[in-house]
């Protein structure tokens, strides 16, 4: 047999399956004189698929060589990708590309490794070129669509995703991948319709399954997005982040028990997965176990929707100042600020000084908090400092159990004077703010959200006067109750968190949702009535009426998931032997 016929016989020995008779074949036609670029091309495939790397590299280094061996370029890009050598199979493909211009499958190839090196930019030009060369490719507008979602360009992305729908409606990729875009565009219905499509096409793309059970889960559906992780899990057992989520949905339908044997199990699986610290955190933090609680809420900084801050000083550890000065800065929502400012009297100084950098509109309302000794704005300019810390940290620093404290009396204190623009007209009433709205962008908005129209059998419950507190996008709401009812509104007239605190003195009650505002209320030592949802923020615990955390405040409790009627009941009744 010619060496010829021995590469001939290799080859089909090869696409047969039988690596081993494949190899003594190339083995045998090198040794006869056969071609070295063929013969090592076909051993550096055979050593490929036997996830024999290095050998690959070898022998895919020489079959290489010439500058027509497209083939074994190719495959030696794949080999340097698998050793995870990606900026040299980058450099192997750029060189192609400029010797084989017109092969779409080079330029999608060098797409997909410059997207491994973060060249996302060089990527798309690279699908682009890979595209006009074959326009009907449905892989390549997927990978468009891939490209253009990791430069946030979400539209582009979807345009693409489409273009490969229209062409081939059974690609469950693009439907999957489709979903995703939809999804970080905030258009929920068509993301889980698509998400739900790709599943149906493929039952067992797991990632289209884990995808379809997250958007329920910040949809509020955990009772839906349960199940679907349950299945993925019995088939892919060792997802640690789909059981994370299947530990989330137990804790939002108030299975507290199943949810925190899941976290834990999810963590034995990977030590590092933040999102189960984090919710863990949260469990632990909502039924009393603070110390551990607060330990796990510093995951929080691994978190993408956290961002931790470098400074030049180190971080204080809790012990004496001991004439030191600590920078204490906020890292949250306006509400978290306010609750969590109470810690600052707390810090042991022996001479030193405690610093708050926190945001603008709470500058004026927390300048005269106890143990503060200066307040800057955030993004001004920071004074020297020799210790840094944020504020969510203190409780654990401080070694908070959870006890009721001097603080919960309340902390805060209205301004000394108010504008006429913020004084109220005297009707001899009892005067109530509302407040039936927080940030569209917290996470826990789904949970607090109350329609407006469940306000209104207050009115019929009281004599009293009401106001307005509700400022932003959802204060036009206010168009909703009786309007000789209404006596003031906050929106257009209050700028800062110290003018809703004057408004807020001059109230005789707040009823409101889970907001900064209400947390302003019972910091001031207002009466205040906070509706909270079945499972609510871990600050409020669980089953009581009362929290430590403010000695003026009362909690009404959904019984029942979503379901605000009983809630309103309860506060009706209240409000008549007010």
């Amino acid at each position: 047999m010619t060496s010829t016929e021995d590469i001939n016989s290799a080859r089909a020995l090869y696409l047969s399956g039988d690596l081993a008779a494949a190899k003594q074949a190339y083995d045998n036609a090198l040794a006869s004189g056969g071609s070295l670029e063929l013969c090592n091309l076909g051993l550096g495939l055979i050593a490929m698929d036997r996830q024999q790397v290095d050998e690959a590299l070898r022998h895919l280094t020489i079959a290489a060589q010439p500058d027509d061996s497209i083939e074994a370029k190719i495959a030696l890009s794949l080999a340097l990708t698998k050793a995870d050598r990606f900026e040299e199979a980058l450099s192997v493909l750029e060189k192609s590309a400029a010797l084989f211009p017109n092969e779409s499958a080079l330029w999608r190839l060098k797409g997909k490794t410059e997207l491994k090196c973060a060249r996302r930019t060089e990527a798309l030009d690279s699908f682009l070129k890979a595209q006009a060369l074959t326009p009907q490719d449905t892989n390549i507008l997927n990978d468009l669509g891939v490209t253009c979602r990791a430069l946030k360009r979400y539209a582009e992305a979807e345009s693409y995703y489409r273009q490969a729908i229209s062409l081939n409606p059974s690609l469950p990729v693009a439907h999957a991948n489709l979903g995703n875009v939809l999804e970080l565009q905030g258009r929920g219905d068509e993301a889980e319709q698509a998400l739900r499509t790709a599943l149906k096409l493929n039952p067992k793309d797991q990632d289209a399954a884990y995808n379809l059970a997250t958007l329920l889960i910040k949809r509020e559906r955990p009772q839906e997005a349960g199940p679907v992780l349950e299945i993925l899990l019995t088939t892919h057992p060792d997802r640690w982040d789909a059981l994370t989520n299947l530990a989330v949905c137990k804790l939002h339908v108030g299975d507290l028990k199943g949810a925190e044997t899941d976290l834990n199990r999810a963590l034995k699986m990977n030590p590092d997965n933040t999102e189960a610290h984090y919710n863990l955190a949260w469990l632990l933090l909502l039924t009393g176990r603070f110390q551990r609680g607060w330990e796990e809420l510093e995951w929080r900084w691994n978190l993408d929707e956290f961002s931790k801050r470098a400074f030049d000083m180190p971080a204080w550890t809790g012990d004496s100042l001991n004439g030191r000065t600590v920078l204490v800065h906020a890292e949250q929502g306006f509400g978290d600020t306010i609750q969590f400012s109470r810690f600052l009297s707390d810090i042991p100084k022996d001479g030193g000084q405690v610093i708050l950098e926190c945001q603008p509109p709470l500058v004026n309302l927390l300048k005269d908090l106890p143990g503060l000794d200066a307040i800057v704005p955030a993004g001004t300019t920071l004074p020297a400092a020799d210790l840094h810390t944020p504020l969510l940290s203190l409780p654990r620093l401080l070694h908070y159990n959870g006890a009721r404290t001097p603080a919960s009396a309340g902390y805060l204190a209205a301004p000394s004077q108010r504008s006429a623009s913020l004084t109220l007209a005297d009707t001899g009433k009892r005067r109530i703010g509302l407040v039936w709205a927080g940030s569209p962008d917290n996470k826990i908005e789904g949970r607090r959200k109350v329609d407006i129209e469940s306000f209104l059998s207050l009115f019929d419950s009281t004599d009293a006067d009401f106001v307005a507190l509700q400022v932003g996008p959802r204060s036009k709401d206010v168009i909703a109750f009786p309007e000789q009812r209404i006596i003031f509104q906050c929106e257009d007239k209050v700028r800062t968190f110290a003018d809703t605190a004057a408004v807020i003195d001059q109230l005789d009650l707040v009823i409101g949702v889970d907001t900064s505002v209400i947390h302003l209320s019972a910091a001031l030592g207002k009466p205040t009535w906070i509706l909270l949802p079945f499972m609510p923020d871990y600050r409020w615990g669980l089953g009581r009426e009362t929290t430590a955390w403010y000695d003026s405040m009362r909690l009404f409790r959904q019984p029942d998931r979503g379901d605000w009627r009983p809630v309103f009941s309860q506060i009706c009744q209240a409000l008549r032997s007010w």
